[in-house]
């Protein structure tokens, strides 16, 4: 078969579709890339993140920095980020798809006057990647540039951050409130230290590992929950109930699931799954998205998808619960672009919305993606009432 490459501009205030036809019954390889300058390229221009993190980034079209500690000059990304009290964190691009030698570096201070904390290249056992850990102190700002040890080398890599510290939101007790006043939300989860939780699916209790998100009353609408992102490393499973407990040794428990999905039946992206449901304004509730095999412990990268409005826009402030018994989760990022929980099916309804709102998702799980470095585009159906202005292209490799 011949490979053909067309470039094409798409408006991302409009929907687009791109059809491709083999010709004949066999394999279609298909990619969409975005070759436009990485934003983050430059210390000065640092993705505020938090703790834990991981995402699937590239160095591509970036420009080069001089790094601190050894004064090479390679393409890069920044990241910075502070935590609140003493610990040791975990910087690493070990994985099997990194497709260059890496180069990890800590710095401090301002961009114009930085202070080498920390580097490492490549780690042994890490197919190029590295690790490195330090000790960070509350209040610091450290920023971390990740990139090739060698110039004019580009391609994509994975990055995680964590610490070993205990998620406190891996009890049901201790759970994260989420603001319903924000169409888009995305944070990681870490399941490598999180509390015990037994969930009863089915009558079958089992034992998971995972993070707990409270979902206040007062809105009414669709949410769409998703775990489909590339900062997704071990199988996903999502659950929606209304009442869970913690116990004096720290184990919750999920007596009643009313609404659930995992990798095996909404999949998405390598492990990740997608829920969608109707909030009603009157009823809180509280979601658990964690490991959907027992034992499994690694990263989830969560991204939720707000289409309720406030049923009371004049008090919304009474309609969210108190901050000190159900705090925000951290902000990761403000520019991150909302991802589909999902792709849609490309046929003419879908542009006409001639079902009202209802999904019409398919699976591409079946469907090979090549490897190329960059950004591959999904096209939202705006299967959400009331988010209109997302029925467009949006990148969803970040």
């Amino acid at each position: 078969m011949q490979n053909h490459i067309r470039e094409m501009y798409i408006d991302m205030l409009k929907s687009s579709y791109a059809f491709v036809n083999a010709g004949k019954n066999e394999w279609l390889y298909v990619s969409i890339v975005i070759e436009s300058q990485i934003e983050n390229d430059v210390c000065t221009l640092a993705k505020d993140i938090s703790l834990p993190y991981s995402t699937l980034d590239y160095n591509m079209n970036g420009d080069p920095s001089t790094h601190t500690c050894n004064s090479k000059k390679t393409r890069g990304v920044w990241y910075q980020f502070s935590v609140d009290h003493k610990q040791k964190v975990y910087v690493s691009t070990c994985s099997a798809t990194i497709v260059f030698d890496s180069y990890i570096e800590v710095v401090t201070g301002t961009c114009d006057k930085l202070t080498c904390l920390t580097s490492v290249s490549e780690t042994e056992n890490c197919n190029g990647g590295g690790l490195l850990e330090f000790d960070a102190a509350a209040g610091n700002l450290y920023k971390i540039f990740i990139g090739s040890e060698e110039q004019n080398t580009n391609g994509k890599f994975d990055i995680t951050m964590w610490t070993n510290e205990k998620p406190e939101n891996s009890k049901c007790s201790a759970a994260y409130s989420l603001d319903l006043s924000k169409k888009f939300t995305r944070f990681t989860i870490s399941t490598t230290n999180a509390y015990v939780s037994i969930v009863v699916v089915d009558e079958q209790p089992q034992e998971k590992r995972g993070a707990y998100i409270h979902i206040p009353d007062g809105y009414k609408g669709r949410i769409a929950i998703s775990t489909c992102a590339t900062g997704t490393r071990i199988p996903t499973f999502i659950a929606l109930t209304d009442n869970c407990r913690t116990s004096q040794q720290n184990t919750s428990f999920i007596n009643t699931v009313f609404k659930h999905a995992d990798y095996l039946e909404n999949k998405c992206g390598d492990f990740g799954s997608y829920l969608i449901y109707e909030l009603d304004g009157t009823t809180e509730l509280m979601l658990f998205v964690g490991n959907a095999n027992t034992g499994d412990t690694g990263f989830i990268d969560v991204e939720i998808l707000n289409g309720a409005t406030d049923i009371n826009p004049t008090s919304s402030s009474q309609s969210q619960p108190d901050s000190s018994s159900h705090p925000h989760p951290p902000e990761p990022d403000s520019s991150s672009h909302p991802h589909p929980p999902h792709p849609p099916h490309p046929d003419s309804s879908s542009s006409t919305n001639n079902n009202q709102g209802e999904e019409e998702f398919i699976s591409y799980s079946n469907v090979p993606l090549n490897n190329g470095i960059g950004q591959i585009i999904m096209l939202f159906y705006n299967s959400i009432d009331g988010i209109n202005s997302y029925k467009s292209f949006y990148p969803y490799l970040q």
